[in-house]
């Protein structure tokens, strides 16, 4: 086991919001095929405190070829070496959400504990779709949805917010947004 906490991040409408619309997104900051993508305001900032006080792995739902596309892009190369795990839809379960009505790809908390060895009370999740852990033992730190607003600053509040929990022994959060 390790003595750092994990800090887990999603990609898409976290750290990025990414689409085909021209009018949506007119200044990518890069293209992954035909998908322009924006970097969410301040992302730099909110990784220096992720890797400063945590270890971090990457958890999206979308597919693998896109997530490894998009960390290479946006990751600088001294924090994507570091990257404890990068997870795609293929470690997530298919649910039908019956509160939503639909179905999504959940991700489930006891996988981190069986294939990385992490204890689930020190894994901390920051995520703008706290729905796909329902049910899950966890903390998740949930953050507006990112959609390209180029004023937004999302993650430079929370980069304050993890500093001081990445320096507190037994953090007391356990749901919610901070």
């Amino acid at each position: 086991m390790t003595h750092r906490p994990l800090i887990i991040l999603d990609l898409d409408e976290t750290l990025i919001h990414s689409t085909v619309s021209r009018s949506r997104v007119p200044n990518p900051d890069f293209l992954i095929d035909d998908l322009r993508v924006k970097i969410r305001p301040h992302t730099l900032d909110i990784l220096k405190v992720c890797f400063d006080h945590f270890d971090v792995g990457v958890w999206t739902s979308s597919a693998w070829d896109y997530a490894e596309a998009v960390l290479k892009a946006v990751f600088p190369k001294k924090y994507s070496e570091q990257i404890k795990f990068l997870w795609s839809r293929e470690h997530c379960i298919r649910e039908f959400d019956e509160v939503l009505k639909e179905h999504l790809w959940a991700k489930h908390l006891g996988r981190i504990e069986q294939e990385v060895g992490y204890l689930q009370e020190r894994v901390w999740l920051i995520d703008d779709s706290p729905e796909k852990f329902r049910g899950t033992p966890g903390k998740i730190i949930r953050v507006k949805p990112f959609f390209g607003d180029e004023d937004d600053i999302e993650l430079l509040e929370l980069a304050g917010y993890l500093g001081r929990l990445g320096m507190a022994p037994q953090p007391e959060q356990k749901y919610g947004r901070r």
